[in-house]
């Protein structure tokens, strides 16, 4: 009845989480334009296509595109409510951007250690260290003055929140994963209580109806019929977990990293750009206007993977380089997948160019 303009008093978030629970979602809702158009999405594109479909369109392959739609604006949503403030670094001048590399190097390899095997089961391994990474910095960018003693303790209770999350508070703590055990993990540099009460200080900031898995990847794969081409996606995962390691690519929309990373992956694994098709496709769940707002992000992961390759030797880790735990693992698919029959001449040398 207000068409969504009652929506201006409130904080975004706060609306977003009483449209979504009063189920507000429909492909034409005014409310939901109103939020994202002129609360939340400023400078962004505006809402396209499939979010202006009325409902007698929902059926068939429209009914899809509203499907997709709907995916979408979720994402988008949390995704803006997880943003982080630019200005972080200003907020903690004892913290220096290298020192985040070593910190996501030694959660990746936490990570490992407790789940091993199983880990590398998953589609991306190293989902987990993403979310932890991404609250991570959204703490940091709503507190002040974290000193760098300080750093490991809010990764280890980033890591101990988006682990709790994904498997259940009481099945993580049937492993024993309790706040002692993961004080042990930091050779004891902090206490139990101190773990315990930084993971509460953390889940405070945390806009808890926001809190999911960053999946855009996977999600954005599935949109664009590419999540069964297992080099595409192989080279996607590889793209997002290196930038993982760098604090540059976490004042980047997530959504902008993964369409960018399939750009890039696309690329190296056909030899070919992705067609106009899928680019608007792309455009559509991301919300840009144009590709070309995404060749930063695409030069920015070329890079980072040109880097990574040459240290693709196995002779030693380089420990230099903090994500060559990243590095081995990926080498050993890309060997993998190069070895099987099935594997083209093409894909032999895109892996090892």
């Amino acid at each position: 009845m207000t068409q969504g303009k009652l929506l201006q008093f409130m904080e975004p978030a706060v609306a977003a989480f009483l449209l979504e629970d009063i189920g507000t979602f429909s492909g034409n809702g005014p409310e939901w334009q109103y939020l994202l158009q002129h609360i939340m999405f400023r400078g962004r594109a505006i809402i396209p296509r499939p979010f202006r479909m009325g409902k007698a369109s929902a059926a068939g392959g429209a009914g899809q595109q509203v499907k997709i739609a709907r995916m979408s604006i979720r994402d988008r949503v949390k995704e803006h409510i997880l943003r982080i403030n630019h200005e972080w670094t200003s907020f903690h001048p004892g913290l220096l951007r290298m020192f985040f590399p070593i910190l996501c190097a030694w959660l990746v390899e936490l990570h490992f250690e407790l789940f091993g095997s199983d880990a590398r089961m998953w589609n991306t391994p190293l989902g987990i260290v993403h979310t932890a990474m991404r609250y991570l910095f959204f703490f940091l960018s709503k507190k002040r003055l974290v000193t760098s003693k300080r750093l490991q303790l809010v990764g280890v209770s980033c890591y101990r929140i988006a682990l709790d999350q994904e498997f259940g508070r009481a099945n993580t703590l049937k492993l024993g994963l309790d706040d002692k055990r993961y004080a042990y993990y930091t050779d004891n540099a902090y206490t139990p209580d101190e773990v315990g009460q930084m993971c509460l200080d953390i889940r405070d900031t945390l806009p808890h109806h926001s809190i999911c898995r960053p999946s855009v990847l996977k999600e954005l794969l599935h949109v664009l019929g590419l999540y069964s081409d297992t080099i595409v996606v192989l080279f996607a995962n590889y793209a997002v977990d290196l930038a993982m390691h760098h604090s540059k690519f976490y004042e980047v929309m997530a959504s902008d990293v993964a369409a960018a990373a399939i750009l890039f992956a696309h690329k190296e694994a056909k030899g070919r750009a992705i067609d106009k098709a899928s680019e608007r496709r792309i455009l559509h769940f991301i919300w840009r206007k144009s590709i070309d707002e995404l060749e930063p992000t695409v030069k920015a992961l070329r890079k980072l993977y040109c880097t990574a390759t040459s240290y693709e030797t196995g002779a030693q880790q380089h420990c230099s380089i903090k994500a060559w735990l990243v590095i081995k693992y990926y080498r050993g698919k890309f060997i993998e997948l190069s070895s099987q029959q099935q594997s083209s001449r093409r894909c032999r040398k895109s892996l090892f160019r």
